[in-house]
């Protein structure tokens, strides 16, 4: 299952809490809380060369800018599935792709935290939002991949069972930051 990670920065789309726009709802989906990956989400062909039996495509969608009450951003998780797909179809497989999710996950909410921790008098804030998100995107790669050697794919039970149980802790660690 290797990851393909992207990069989205200042992408045109306006995601908020509240809704996302049903024609894009089709083309992915954005991280929530409770709402799980399902098989039917992964819409790509298999790719012909790749021996993985399943890929996540996923990614932080990031649009910042500076205001007088400081930065406003939206910030996102997102699937895609129209560039997700899977071979072979198995619980544990599944279990392993949601993890590639959530650590998406959790790498938007540490964005939203150093981003809220810059002051709002500092200066040239612009020129610190795209480096921010291009430090926890590098951070968020190196975590990809150890998350894959770790659990060999998904493969090794017991290097699967320890990143669950980090990533929900994570994730818990950082709830003050969820959208």
């Amino acid at each position: 299952m290797k990851k393909r990670l992207l990069l989205v920065l200042a992408v045109p789309l306006l995601l908020t809490t509240c809704a996302v726009d049903s024609s894009l709802a089709q083309d992915f989906i954005v991280w929530q809380p409770g709402v799980k990956l399902k098989w039917a989400d992964f819409l790509a062909k298999p790719e012909k060369h790749n021996p993985a039996s399943a890929l996540t495509t996923s990614g932080i969608h990031y649009h910042g800018e500076i205001k007088d009450s400081g930065v406003v951003d939206t910030i996102a998780a997102i699937f895609y599935e129209d560039q997700s797909w899977v071979r072979h179809r198995s619980d544990r497989l599944l279990l392993h792709e949601q993890g590639h999710f959530d650590i998406t996950e959790i790498y938007a909410r540490r964005l939203r935290k150093r981003i809220m921790e810059i002051p709002v008098r500092s200066d040239k804030p612009e020129f610190q939002l795209p480096l921010i998100y291009y430090v926890v995107e590098a951070e968020r790669r190196k975590t990809e991949n150890l998350y894959d050697e770790e659990t060999d794919h998904g493969k090794n039970e017991e290097g699967q069972s320890r990143w669950n149980d980090k990533i929900r802790a994570e994730l818990d660690s950082l709830k003050q930051f969820a959208r």
